[in-house]
């Protein structure tokens, strides 16, 4: 049985990844801009991590997981990639994991809305942008 008043996980996930898809997609954006909250990584980085987790999580590509190695891993093989095909594989691996967070068994991976919502903040803090956005979902 499903508890009626929690919220939906998967539409949560899925207005963050949108929002950030937005944002890093704007002419303004600068990719190679250093994200404070991961000092080591970028704003391209960023997005190598989160298409990163979709895609492993989806292929079931979970060594490590969750762990440093496993994200320095998502980072490595997004470095030489455009940002444009890290949010292809995050457009079509995306709706997956979202569909699994909206299931039953959505708790279960239910950290991954926590860390985009969380990666959301750094961006936009690195950005010079307010955490402002519409929670309607």
């Amino acid at each position: 049985m499903t508890n009626p008043a929690a919220p939906d996980l998967g539409l949560m996930y899925r207005g963050a990844r949108e929002r950030l898809t937005a944002l890093v997609t704007a002419p303004e954006v600068d990719l190679e801009r250093l994200v404070p909250a991961s000092p080591a990584w970028r704003v391209h980085d960023v997005i190598s991590h989160l298409s990163g987790i979709t895609v492993d999580a989806m292929t079931g590509n979970m060594d490590g997981a969750p762990g440093e190695a496993w994200t320095d891993a998502q980072v490595a093989r997004g470095r030489n990639r455009s940002v444009a095909e890290l949010l292809g594989d995050w457009s079509e691996y995306g709706p997956k994991l979202e569909e699994l967070l909206s299931s039953p068994m959505g708790a279960a991976a239910g950290n991954a809305v926590m860390d985009v919502h969380a990666h959301e903040a750094d961006l936009r803090h690195a950005l010079g942008l307010p955490f402002d956005i519409d929670w309607d979902f």
